[in-house]
């Protein structure tokens, strides 16, 4: 899996790049959040909560050709995001894939 997207770096434009996730970590941890309810004066209550983050790092290559003959990327960028691994929800690399797709650079992202 992999996305196309246009790229601007190091004064050239690159209109066929390839970014594919080379690295993903999850961490599962439980916090404690306050929960509040629809009354103005609520306080808030002290609840813990599951919050589930995925941290994942982006090669961007300029080519998809050039990926599969085995050359360095142009570069490499990390995200961070909250996933949902609830039952139904999309796996977790389709949902860092969705994370990254949802970005300001990657708005003519093309699904490979």
């Amino acid at each position: 899996m992999a996305i196309t997207a246009t790229v601007d770096k190091f004064g050239m434009t690159f209109t066929d790049a390839y970014h594919r996730i080379s690295s993903l970590q999850y961490e599962s941890a439980d916090r404690m959040q306050l929960v509040f309810s629809e009354d103005p004066e609520d306080m808030g209550t002290p609840t813990w909560v599951k919050i589930t983050t995925a941290r994942f790092k982006v090669d961007t290559y300029a080519s998809q050709e050039v990926r599969d003959n085995h050359n360095a990327p142009i570069y490499s960028t990390e995200y961070n995001t909250v996933v949902d691994l609830s039952e139904g929800e999309p796996d977790l690399i389709t949902q860092a894939y969705d994370h990254l797709k949802a970005q300001e650079d990657f708005d003519d992202a093309i699904d490979c």
